[in-house]
């Protein structure tokens, strides 16, 4: 779709095979990813999000993904280490604060068209990639909602809202950086990619990192975070009080438009992942949509199911707390008005 636009770097990216061999000549000399590499902590993460920083703010030395991939993760030239070194100095102290680009939101707002579909409401395209829907119109709250689920599921969302979260609501503006446009998000996010491509399964047990699986998920960051901090909505970063370190666990990226509430972006560390942190993403998500905004909003959109829109595990597990899979989601899904 037209209204997105996104700065080169977020495209120029390839599946990593183990025949790249500068790219995949990682801690190791025998072309294996060092477990430590991928932790949320790694030096390596802070390094990638220094190095994409000054790609998004349109230094073209840093546009290639296979350079900053070689240049972190392997043997970078003298001249790369300068760069990477360059890039870090750029960086605040503070992990928790917004280093993008200032964006009016006129250009977030159009930014946002096409991760919300509008090529399928506008009819651009032809193919209609289903979405997980909740009708809201006839829930008086979220209480109700809980109660019309199957005991499993009113199980999980009582144990999801027991859960010592602190919840701080960062809405975007068009006068400042994306509030999420930080070290600690980004992270947040790398985390997430991670743990859905297996590659957490293998950092938890004695085997060798896949290299495939781990540039493929970094990749696949790198181009999430780019396109959700371009775009308009707010943000609700989530803290879990009994993590020592204090640190952002898990971001929700929401969007009204029309009459639609859109879960957008939901992105959990393994901390969250383990504490019910998605179910009580949904509880929010649905709360507000039947408590704070009731009278203006008729649906509640968690999007496609993975990257084809038809991941069955996604949509099986949505669709157990009320949301329908639906093929002709514009028909159902009103966008036509405006942000708010």
């Amino acid at each position: 779709f037209a209204g997105l636009e996104l700065a080169p770097f977020a495209y120029r990216r390839r599946h990593f095979h183990a025949h790249d061999e500068n790219v995949l000549v990682a801690k190791s000399k025998d072309g294996h990813v060092d477990a430590e590499d991928i932790s949320r902590e790694s030096d390596h993460i802070k390094s990638l999000f220094a190095w994409i920083n000054r790609a998004i703010f349109g230094d073209e030395r840093y546009d290639d993904m296979d350079v900053a991939l070689a240049t972190i993760f392997g043997r970078p030239s003298a001249q790369e280490a300068q760069m990477l070194e360059n890039a870090l100095a750029c960086l605040p102290d503070d992990e928790e604060e917004p280093v993008g680009p200032i964006l009016s939101l006129e250009e977030r707002e159009l930014n946002s068209l096409g991760p919300l579909g509008a090529g399928q409401w506008t009819k651009q395209y032809d193919e209609k990639y289903a979405h997980s829907l909740l009708d809201v119109r006839d829930i008086d709250d979220v209480s109700a909602w809980q109660k019309s689920l199957k005991r499993t599921c009113r199980q999980s969302l009582r144990r999801a809202v027991g859960m010592n979260y602190t919840v701080i609501v960062k809405p975007i503006s068009g006068d400042n950086p994306a509030p999420h446009s930080s070290l600690a998000v980004f992270r947040c996010i790398v985390e997430h990619e991670l743990r859905l491509s297996m590659v957490g399964r293998q950092r938890d047990g004695d085997e060798d990192v896949d290299p495939t699986l781990f540039f493929g998920a970094i990749c696949e960051a790198v181009e999430r975070y780019v396109i959700s901090t371009k775009m308009a909505g707010t943000i609700f970063e989530y803290m879990y009080r009994l993590d020592p370190t204090d640190s952002i666990v898990m971001i929700i990226h929401e969007v009204r438009k029309g009459r639609v509430l859109r879960g957008q972006w939901c992105y959990l560390t393994d901390e969250a992942a383990k504490n019910y942190g998605w179910f009580r993403a949904v509880w929010d998500l649905i709360g507000r949509a039947v408590q704070e905004w009731n009278t203006r909003i008729d649906v509640v959109d968690l999007g496609p199911n993975g990257v084809d829109g038809k991941l069955d595990a996604h949509a099986e597990l949505k669709q157990r707390y009320g949301f329908q899979w639906v093929e002709d989601w514009p028909a159902v899904a009103d966008y036509r008005g405006p942000f708010w």
